[in-house]
């Protein structure tokens, strides 16, 4: 715990306070936007999947196969390591 803050204060000191703001408030706002950005295409391929693909299915199989899809598709395009 100390060494954190004793990073931070350094952090501080060598790039002034101003720029490690500016530096934690963009990656919360990309972090903000990754995360609406992997809902929209999740609810998007979803309802394709749910509407479209699955329709004359049961109910049960309709469900479980499109969340299943859905989740992996979107598990499958935002892993960018």
């Amino acid at each position: 715990m100390i060494a954190f803050y004793t990073e931070r204060y350094r952090a501080d000191t060598e790039t002034g306070p101003s720029n490690n703001i500016q530096n934690e408030v963009a990656e919360n706002e990309s972090l903000h936007y990754s995360i609406f950005y992997n809902n929209a295409i999740y609810l998007a391929v979803y309802l394709l999947f749910s509407i479209v693909f699955f329709k004359n299915s049961t109910p049960l199989v309709n469900y479980l196969v499109s969340i299943l899809m859905s989740a992996g598709f979107v598990a499958g395009i935002s892993n960018t390591k």
